[in-house]
């Protein structure tokens, strides 16, 4: 299992539900079909983890994206950002160029 320290843990609804999240150390493109149909809903991002864009759409797009910081818990999309949309992919602030 990955250090929790370093990863970024998802969840498919608000305040971290259900248990166990979805730990993931890489970029998805895709996470409606990564076993979130409807997005990601609230998410954890590890002390050692970085920053992190997610994005309302598959793919990472250019636009829409926002910066979710390590160290940070986001229990519902507002404190991501997001009005309603939820998450569709997520890709590292490192991998995506912005340093």
């Amino acid at each position: 299992m990955a250090d929790s320290t370093s990863v970024v843990k998802l969840y498919r609804e608000k305040h971290y539900h259900p248990e166990p999240p979805k730990e993931v150390k890489t970029d998805i493109a895709d996470l409606t079909d990564d076993g979130f149909p409807y997005g990601v809903k609230s998410l954890k991002v590890g002390m050692y983890a970085g920053d992190w864009m997610v994005y309302t759409d598959i793919n990472h797009p250019k636009h829409e994206g926002k910066r979710v910081r390590q160290g940070k818990e986001y229990p519902n999309l507002e404190e991501m950002g997001f009005s309603s949309c939820d998450g569709k992919s997520i890709k590292s602030i490192k991998q995506a160029g912005d340093s």
